[in-house]
């Protein structure tokens, strides 16, 4: 067996694991959060307080400075609990939590395959080696498959308003 393929499936499979959709930039990265509409409005209203900031701090207004400072300090903690809401919504998806386990089984199912494959070879058939091959390929195209499924449904569930 070709020990690349062994770690690139590892590496796909700690992908999958923990999918990047579910993390986001605390300070206003573009993370999977950017498509739920809490946040997005959370983000916004970050932007308005900086830019109202950066007026106040122009015009030399130390008092709007200071209210300024308070109201970002409370949005960015609002942004921060919406988007540990957003997190808890995905990872209590029943839907999400079904995909995660066909993902689990997929991953069973090519370590088997490899597992059948490294015997066959061993044992030196070459036509069970050509047979393995082709149920490695289908296995990973349903792995493949099955991780998009994955992703339109946390996509799904991080779309829902929060409030």
């Amino acid at each position: 067996m070709n020990p690349m393929n062994l770690k690139q499936w590892a590496a796909l499979a700690g992908a999958l694991a923990i999918s990047g959709l579910a993390c986001a930039h605390p300070h206003g990265g573009r993370g999977g959060f950017a498509q739920n509409p809490t946040v997005a409005q959370d983000r916004s209203t970050l932007k308005t307080d900086f830019s109202q900031l950066r007026s106040d701090r122009a015009a030399g207004n130390a008092a709007a400075v200071s209210t300024d400072r308070s109201k970002i300090t409370t949005d960015e903690t609002q942004l921060h609990a919406d988007q540990a809401a957003v997190r808890a919504a995905v990872n209590n998806s029943a839907t999400v939590t079904a995909d995660r386990a066909t993902l689990a089984s997929d991953g069973s199912k090519i370590e088997a395959d490899f597992a059948q494959l490294r015997a066959d070879r061993a044992a030196g058939n070459t036509t069970a080696v050509a047979s393995d091959r082709a149920t490695l390929g289908t296995d990973r195209s349903t792995l493949r498959s099955d991780n998009k499924q994955l992703t339109t449904d946390i996509k799904a569930v991080i779309a829902q308003p929060l409030r």
